[in-house]
Formats: structure tokens, sequence, C-alpha cells
């Protein structure tokens, strides 16, 4: 006979388990990318318009998700993020690198695709992806019993920014940067345990939930 779990709190996952992760950034980079051929004032050169029509962007925007989940330090996950983007565009010849032996900093020649605001607002698309079409409801209905929580491999202020942008219902969000640790390291799945004021009995990870909330739910 299945035990009755005395759950108090779901732990989740977000990229990629809350929210879309590969295709939302495959079609922001292919956006983008069609926007600047498009654009009457672009000043892209004929080499790079082809290049760029020419990529799979599917494939890439993948290579750029997985690239980008390394785990760095928290403080410097959007910084990651922005300075990977360029270095992926430069390897298929769609940014032309300004070489300048002023500064050490990364700059954009003419003739590429995007300049350094446009690949800096790229690099950020993490704070704007979007929930899975049944993440909000979902959880809508899990907080009518539990809280729900999310401690995730990042930083507060972009979970912020993206729970603020997408209405996603989390009742507690709980980041990287609270527990100075990354998963798997289980200073995190404790610390968001303590902070919750839970034993281990009354709590599941999303990874658990499938196969056991619905006991709970009846």
């Amino acid at each position: 006979m299945a035990t009755t779990l005395q759950l108090r709190v779901l732990f989740f996952d977000v990229f990629g388990t809350c929210v879309a992760q590969r295709t939302p950034v495959a079609d922001e980079l292919w956006k983008a990318t069609r926007e600047a051929l498009e654009s009457d004032e672009s000043s892209i050169s004929s080499e790079v318009r082809t290049k760029a029509a020419e990529m799979e962007w599917n494939k890439e925007g993948e290579k750029f998700v997985r690239e980008s989940n390394g785990t760095v330090d928290w403080r410097a996950v959007d910084k990651h993020r922005a300075e990977l983007l360029p270095q992926l565009l430069v390897r298929h010849g769609l940014i032309i690198p300004h070489e300048d032996a002023s500064t050490s900093e990364f700059q954009v020649g003419e003739g590429s695709l995007r300049d350094e605001s446009q690949l800096k607002h790229l690099g950020l698309v993490w704070h704007r992806l979007t929930p899975w079409p049944d993440t909000c409801h979902g959880l809508d209905l899990l907080d009518r019993k539990l809280s729900t929580v999310t401690p995730s491999n990042s930083y507060n202020d972009l979970l912020e920014d993206l729970v603020a942008r997408s209405n996603i219902p989390f009742t507690h969000i709980y980041s990287a940067d609270m527990f100075r640790s990354f998963k798997p390291n289980p200073k995190v799945y404790l610390g968001a345990a303590e902070k919750m004021g839970v034993k281990p009995e009354e709590y599941l990870w999303e990874l658990l939930i499938e196969e056991n909330v619905f006991q709970f739910f009846g």
C-alpha cells in the first residue's frame, strides 16, 4: 500500500524544467539575425550576410545554452554569457573582431552581424525566457496546498527578473548565491530545506515529484 506523503514543500529546477531554454534562445538569436539582415540601416558585409542566412540557428542555439550552463561564479553568470555569445559568433565568421592594442576588451568590427550593445542584449536572453504552457497553471494548483520553491543554479536578480516578467507563481525564490554553492553540492539542498524549515520527509525535488505528488493529491 502506498505511503501517504506529509509534504509541505516542492523544490523545482527552473531552467529547462519550468521555462523552456533551447528553443527560445535559438528563436531569439534567429529573430535578431533576421531583423539585422532586413534592416535598411545595416552595414553587415555581404560575406557575413551569406553566413548568417545559412547558419543552422537551432543547433547554434542549443550549443549556446549548453556552453552557458557551466558552473561559473553566480555573480558572473550574465557576464559569462555576454562574453560567450560573441565568441560563438566569431567562430562562425558572423562577428569581425576589432583589433585595438590599447584595450583588452572585446570590440566588434565593421561589417559584423551585431554591435556590442545588441550582443549584450542577446546575452541576457535568460531573463526573458517563457514558461512551458502548463507551468503557471500547474504551480497555481500546487500552491493551494504546498510551497513551491526554486533552489536554482543562478543568482537572485536573474530569477526575480524572470519570474516577474513571466508571472510564474513560485511561492519562494531561492538561488545559488544564497548558499554560495551550486547543485549538486548538498549545501544547496540542505540550505533550501533549512530556510523553509522542513524535514527530509516533508519536501520533494522535482525529479521525484512526477511519480509521488499524485499520492498527495489523492
